[in-house]
């Protein structure tokens, strides 16, 4: 029997409007879905994913996932200094005016970048979950007691119970029911405690900086907005108590937008439902998208590699790489290998092409006379150069 499609994760309504199908070209045997439909809640506007994918299929994602172990590309540890930076500052939000003995919970903690960061300024009783054991493991061995689980799991092997200030930062983007995670976060969030929530902005999606469709990922299935946030409130009886818009800093000159919120527990049922009107913006951002996407230079240089079928070596697997392959020419030039620098991709398949570390891949490349396609979304100059000092003979195209 087929699975029925993904309903709203914010008011559980089955029925949506449709504004783009993605496509994304995934590891063999992966369980998140290769097509995705972006849509709108017909009920309350909110703006998701929809695919036949089960929230089993995500918990089983991220139990196994090693991105969020890497140093090289995952955010959350402070392996880097634009993720030190970021944690730094978002750290300086959450302190203010909390003292060094409340009970802080980070949920989605990665390898407890945010967490060693209140160590360091005082904070003692500090906790942290996540569905990956070796990220727990992580944190447990910078001295913060950790347990695996999901917001899902009904039971926590975690102490205390409760806590006063709850962190949900970038996680609710990637959570299959967004009402019910919530809900179950709230459980452990004191009478006067505060629960942080930071998104994705989707209403400051740009093709700025960015890729097109850069903020449409296999992993992001749910669109946030300050009114979605106002409404998931609504329906888990939270209320907001200050928001602000940010940018986070990922290199080159791109900045991230995102969304920081505080919510409390209601003191009295609200009186009305908010609205969400992010799927005009979002359609916005998806003509955008279109319109750079059929305009870029590298275009012409795709159908001269497809035509000459010239062997091709994509060096990053990425989002962005995983976009390319599905949806432009690069699913029809001949491929022979893909590079990238996340020993957890390496030795996989995707889409039928071996994925290889850089040395592995440069080396196939000089021996065929591979054309160089560089599929980073941001801060490809980085790895320009690094093939210009090892092979300055090959060809480069960036996508």
């Amino acid at each position: 029997m087929t699975a029925s499609l993904r309903g709203c994760p914010v008011c559980s309504h089955t029925e949506a409007n449709d504004i783009w199908n993605q496509k994304y070209c995934l590891d063999e045997g992966s369980p998140l879905p290769g097509n995705t439909t972006i849509a709108s809640c017909s009920a309350c506007g909110f703006v998701f994913a929809r695919s036949h994918a089960r929230a089993s299929d995500y918990r089983k994602y991220y139990a196994e996932a090693t991105k969020y172990e890497s140093s090289l590309n995952a955010s959350g540890s402070g392996d880097t200094i634009l993720d030190q930076k970021r944690i730094a500052s978002l750290v300086d939000e959450l302190t203010d005016g909390v003292p060094k003995d409340q009970a802080i919970l980070d949920i989605g903690a990665a390898k407890g970048g945010v967490l060693v960061e209140f160590k360091r300024r005082g904070y003692t009783n500090l906790y942290g979950i996540d569905p990956s054991p070796a990220c727990v493991e992580a944190i447990r061995a910078r001295g913060i007691e950790a347990c695996v689980a999901t917001l899902e799991d009904s039971e926590w092997d975690l102490d205390p119970r409760v806590c006063d200030l709850i962190i949900l930062s970038h996680v609710l983007e990637h959570v299959y029911d967004m009402r019910e995670c919530t809900k179950a976060a709230t459980k452990r969030l004191s009478a006067t405690g505060k629960l942080y929530i930071e998104v994705p902005d989707a209403s400051q999606y740009s093709v700025d900086g960015f890729p097109p469709f850069y903020f449409f990922d296999p992993e992001h299935i749910n669109h946030c907005d300050l009114d979605a946030i106002k409404m998931l409130g609504f329906h888990t009886g939270l209320s907001v108590i200050k928001s602000h818009q940010k940018y986070l800093d990922v290199g080159a000159t791109s900045s991230y937008p995102a969304l920081g919120v505080w919510l409390g527990l209601q003191k009295e049922p609200a009186d009305q439902s908010p609205s969400i009107r992010t799927a005009d913006k979002i359609r916005t951002y998806v003509h955008q998208s279109s319109e750079v996407s059929t305009k870029m230079p590298y275009n012409k240089f795709l159908r001269d590699l497809v035509h000459h079928q010239t062997p091709v070596i994509i060096w990053g697997a990425g989002s962005h790489g995983r976009r390319m392959l599905a949806n432009s020419l690069l699913a029809q030039a001949n491929l022979i290998g893909i590079i990238d620098n996340d020993a957890g991709k390496q030795g996989k398949t995707i889409g039928n092409v071996m994925v290889y570390p850089d040395q592995a891949g440069m080396r196939m490349a000089m021996e065929q006379g591979a054309t160089m396609v560089v599929a980073i979304a941001l801060n490809a100059a980085t790895v320009v150069d690094q093939i210009r000092r090892s092979a300055p003979q090959l060809e480069i195209i960036i996508v």
